[in-house]
């Protein structure tokens, strides 16, 4: 009786247990089970709580049971109405303000109605929309994949949706989206299917980027059996025609002749090469380098690659900082960078700028563009190479292809220039960005990371010491037999007679041990059966920490260890196929 009285007067008076309770000073506990009637409150506590609701106590024992009852159903009528009300404006606010947007279509595939997301989402206003199915706002080569997705889900297809689609977006661009459909034609409400859509350009972009990451790593796969075989071949059809060619028996005629094969077989040790730039080269020969200098070396050649009427332009930033390089491989893409950027020059006119400037440390600094290799996240200070040019720009299809090996817009490219440069700027850990407009032209930076102390410069390994008056025996340890005998031949030719073959690196060790006064330098292949040439090299070190050791080699796989070998000065590579000059460049360097 006091319970049910006491909730009655506190619905009428609009007032929460916890309103009571801080008005009162009397527990929320307490008053909930006086409600309950599961306590009976003193007399004191009762007309505490009734001061707080603005009532006496004589007023409370009065009979005001019919009035209450009466006045109930008001009162919970209008705490209904309040609350529906705050739950439809929650509702409307999560509808308004969500990433996806929600539509009812009709049998038809017409929008019949749509939240304020969609609404702000599509290129075109909802009156053009709505006048024509709801497939034909996406891309021209989706809407007949949609129009047929729709269609079988209409007939009792799976309740899940088409594949991602392209929409044109207010921004003036095509997103992808992804819809998922519900039936919901019995509902007397919706009557219609719900159409969910969300936005997922970026996670497309990843996704994207992910698989080209992975056709890459298995391009660079494929192309490490193919070139690595071919350059053997290669070596050996070099060298056999080389010793044609030096014999002194052919008339004049076949000499010129063999001289254009040496010529083709020198185009295509340059594309062998370029094809290692592309995955990332780790046969590196890292000098401490001023890209100044290099560029201003690289002038002459750089200037010849343009077309008449074209200008190459420099802004050399003063103070760049040194880069840890491979001066071969950044003047390598100095010259694909400059032949696309003529390339791209289509007037009779037009300018080319080279530009280099320090990086902020911390990592990728804002400018416009797409990271086609980002920088790692610890990156600290860097160079910035840019090469610049003033043409028409390139549509984005042809940017997002233009590092596809082979991949060329010219009829006289050959598509491995760029294609490198992504190789070159992997092997040194830097990152590479692409920025490109209609009639704007293009940009491409090289960030290259800085020397921590370019004070403090290693020697170069041209610079080690190197003994005088070595052994001229040479250990040649092969396995291609075609090939070991081919580059024996070579041998021959520049007055190297004592040379000993073998054909693994167990034999190696035992010939070395047998001969050690007799040979002064080894010619060691890294892929060998029963001892591969890393393993050979640190036994052959055990026996002579001093002795002249040359990898010989078509790899250019990912090999740390031979990396690091050759990191010292005491240790080169010949890069096969190599020519005759070459190799006798070589000998003369290591055995005076």
């Amino acid at each position: 009786m006091i319970g049910s009285k006491l909730r009655h007067l506190r619905f009428i008076k609009g007032m929460t247990l916890d309103d009571l309770a801080k008005c009162s000073n009397v527990s929320r506990g307490n008053i909930h089970r006086i409600e309950l009637d599961q306590i009976s409150p003193r007399m004191e506590t009762l007309r505490v709580l009734c001061e707080a609701l603005d009532t006496s106590l004589g007023a409370f024992f009065q009979p005001e049971e019919t009035a209450l009852e009466e006045a109930l159903p008001q009162v919970r009528a209008k705490g209904f109405r309040g609350g529906t009300l705050a739950w439809l404006e929650h509702a409307e606010a999560l509808i308004q303000y969500s990433a996806d947007s929600l539509s009812v279509l009709d049998h038809q595939g017409f929008v019949v109605y749509e939240t304020e997301p969609a609404l702000r989402f599509h290129a075109a206003p909802p009156e053009e929309r709505r006048t024509r199915p709801w497939w034909s706002a996406a891309h021209p080569e989706d809407q007949i994949g949609l129009q047929a997705g729709f269609e079988a889900f209409l007939a009792g297809g799976e309740p899940a949706g088409p594949p991602p689609y392209r929409v044109a977006h207010r921004d003036g661009t095509w997103h992808w989206v992804r819809t998922r459909l519900s039936r919901q034609v019995d509902h007397p409400l919706i009557q219609g299917i719900i159409a969910s859509t969300q936005d997922i350009t970026l996670l497309k972009a990843i996704e994207e980027s992910a698989q080209s990451r992975r056709r890459y790593e298995s391009l660079a796969t494929a192309l490490g059996g193919v070139t690595h075989t071919f350059s053997n071949l290669l070596m050996g059809i070099q060298a056999i025609n080389e010793k044609i060619i030096n014999n002194g028996l052919l008339e004049i005629p076949c000499r010129s002749q063999l001289g254009k094969v040496q010529d083709a077989i020198a185009k295509a040790s340059g594309l062998l090469r370029q094809m290692r730039d592309f995955a990332g080269n780790p046969l590196l020969f890292v000098e401490p380098l001023d890209v100044n200098q290099v560029i201003r070396d690289l002038t002459p050649v750089l200037e010849g690659l343009l077309q008449p009427g074209h200008l190459l332009c420099f802004e050399l930033g003063e103070g760049s900082p040194q880069v840890e390089a491979d001066r071969r491989q950044l003047e390598q893409a100095l010259i694909a960078l400059i032949s696309n950027a003529d390339d791209a020059l289509e007037a009779p006119a037009g300018a080319v700028t080279l530009r280099t400037a320090r990086g902020l440390p911390g990592g990728a600094e804002a400018g416009e563009g797409t990271w086609v290799e980002p920088l790692p996240g610890e990156a600290g200070a860097f160079l910035v190479l840019t090469v610049q040019d003033s043409g028409s720009g390139m549509e984005p299809d042809v940017l997002q292809r233009i590092f596809d090996p082979f991949f060329t817009t010219r009829f006289q490219g050959r598509g491995m220039g760029l294609a490198s440069v992504l190789g070159i700027v992997r092997a040194h850990r830097g990152g590479l960005r692409v920025s490109s407009r209609r009639g704007q032209g293009s940009s491409f930076e090289l960030h290259l990371p800085a020397r921590e102390d370019p004070a403090e410069a290693p020697a170069q390994a041209a610079a080690a010491p190197r003994p005088r008056q070595l052994p001229r025996g040479i250990l040649l340890a092969e396995d291609d037999t075609f090939l070991r005998e081919a580059i024996r031949d070579m041998l021959d030719l520049l007055g190297y007679d004592r040379v000993f073959e073998v054909a693994d690196g167990k034999e190696a060790i035992l010939q070395y041990e047998a001969h050690a006064r007799e040979i002064g330098l080894v010619l060691l292949d890294v892929d060998m059966p029963s001892m591969g040439g890393i393993e050979t090299y640190g036994r052959l070190r055990e026996l002579n920490p001093s002795l002249k050791i040359v990898f010989a080699t078509g790899a250019w796989e990912q090999n740390p260890e031979l990396v690091r070998h050759t990191a010292h000065g005491i240790t080169g590579i010949l890069s096969k196929p190599f020519q005759h000059s070459e190799l006798k460049s070589l000998l003369d360097f290591y055995l005076g």
